[in-house]
């Protein structure tokens, strides 16, 4: 992977943001330990699930090698998808 590679780490800081609201909700809502386990578990699942979605919707769009690529337009999406 190249050095400074823009699409990348907006896909990443969504990730890791999308990961920390996850886990504040939990952890804010939950009535105990194995309660915010089990939502951060389905947040978390949730995220990995919408990924593979969008990349199952566009057949003829390659998401990780449009990343490999520097497009941004698809870091930004997958950005805001998190």
């Amino acid at each position: 992977m190249a050095q400074g590679n823009k699409a990348v780490s907006y896909v990443l800081g969504g990730r890791l943001l999308g990961l920390a609201v996850v886990l504040y909700s939990t952890a804010a809502n939950s009535i105990s330990l194995l309660d915010m386990i089990s939502w951060g578990a389905v947040g978390i699942l949730a995220q990995i699930i919408v990924f593979y979605l969008a990349e199952w919707l566009t057949p003829r769009f390659n998401i990780n090698k449009s990343l490999e690529e520097d497009n941004q337009a698809v870091g930004l999406f997958l950005m805001f998808l998190s």
